[in-house]
């Protein structure tokens, strides 16, 4: 029912239906990560990370939480605890180009260029239609002070 006011823009309704869900079955982490993404999708990062925090914490398994919750913190400019999301992530599923670009914006962000120069190049690697990722490499490319590589990436 949670998934029928969400997809019919009800997101009231759909919250309280999946805290209802916890409460008919507890230890029902999927509703907590369900909720996450709701929360995520309404723009509330502090809730979603709360709410994907519990779902871990009923299910630690449950490794597509750490896929889910890293865009809330980097909504949050917690790029340190969304780089460790990404690791645990792809501890355990193969990442995707979106992932790896999202791995060189935390390093961006936490100043280590060069971390975040490679995975820009990774991230190319595995889908060269990623124009952010050609950006960003090229960006990187001219902080390096490399003209060269810069013109062929932007």
């Amino acid at each position: 029912l949670a998934w029928c006011y969400r997809d019919s823009n009800q997101p009231q309704k759909a919250i309280e239906s999946f805290n209802k869900a916890e409460e008919v079955e507890p230890g029902f982490g999927y509703a907590y990560s369900n909720l996450g993404d709701l929360y995520q999708r309404l723009k509330q990062p502090e809730n979603a990370v709360a709410a994907y925090q519990k779902a871990l914490e009923i299910r630690p398994d449950n490794y597509d939480v750490y896929g889910f919750r890293y865009p809330s913190y980097m909504e949050l400019n917690n790029f340190v605890q969304a780089k460790a999301d990404i690791e645990e992530y792809s501890k355990h599923r193969k990442l995707s180009s979106l992932d790896v670009y999202n791995l060189g914006v935390c390093y961006y962000f936490m100043k280590d260029f060069t971390s975040a120069k490679r995975e820009y190049v990774k991230a190319i690697d595995l889908d060269n239609n990623n124009s952010w990722a050609h950006l960003e490499s090229g960006i990187m490319s001219l902080f390096f002070c490399d003209i060269n590589e810069a013109s062929k990436e932007i």
